[in-house]
């Protein structure tokens, strides 16, 4: 038997093609890939952090629609009790992939919380607001919080048993670029924080 601590049918494909290649082209025994596979994991690709609640966050680098769409579906398949996504837009980047980003979002999840993704030198509430406009005609409820430390603490208070919470865009990402600034930001501390001191937040 595999055990594989990565989420969706993406990964799954390729741990099958891994064993293979591993096998055919390496010569390692499929219970050498066994235990090679249940440590597997890429940072901030589909990291699973189990909350006290019973809940779950996944940190993810998903920042375009595509991307989010793939990730979200592939949740959508575990039956969460309700899926929930924040996430942002870059900076200086075109006002397309924003809607794109919104509307998947607003099609596939249950809440959404709109946050600052790296906004570099562009205003975050603009940012937030072309988001949004996906939502318009949609009954998916959103809110818009800019700072994404106090973004992740409001998400965690609305996780129930069963949830699963998506933090989508930052990733493996330590830091967060707001106007000149690099700033230290690191969503898997923001989270461990949080689970070390669970009644201030759960």
């Amino acid at each position: 038997a595999f055990t594989l601590p990565l989420i969706g049918k993406v990964n799954v494909s390729n741990a099958i093609l891994a064993v293979a290649c591993a096998e055919q082209m390496f010569g390692i025994s499929l219970l050498g890939s066994a235990k090679i596979l249940e440590k597997a994991s890429v940072a901030g690709r589909s990291e699973l952090v189990p909350l006290p609640n019973g809940a779950c966050a996944v940190i993810d680098y998903a920042h375009n629609g595509e991307s989010l769409r793939q990730l979200l579906q592939s949740l959508r398949e575990y039956d969460p009790y309700r899926l929930i996504c924040l996430f942002g837009s870059v900076g200086e980047r075109t006002q397309q992939r924003r809607l794109e980003m919104g509307t998947v979002a607003a099609s596939l999840c249950d809440l959404c919380i709109l946050t600052s993704d790296n906004p570099g030198k562009e205003d975050p509430n603009k940012i937030l607001d072309e988001i949004a406009a996906a939502f318009e005609n949609t009954a998916t409820p959103y809110e818009k919080i800019t700072d994404r430390k106090d973004a992740i603490l409001y998400a965690l208070k609305q996780t129930q048993e069963k949830d699963i919470l998506v933090l989508a865009g930052k990733g493996h990402e330590t830091y967060q670029l707001i106007g000149d600034q690099k700033l230290t930001f690191c969503e898997k501390e923001i989270l461990f924080e949080a689970i070390r001191d669970p009644l201030a937040i759960f």
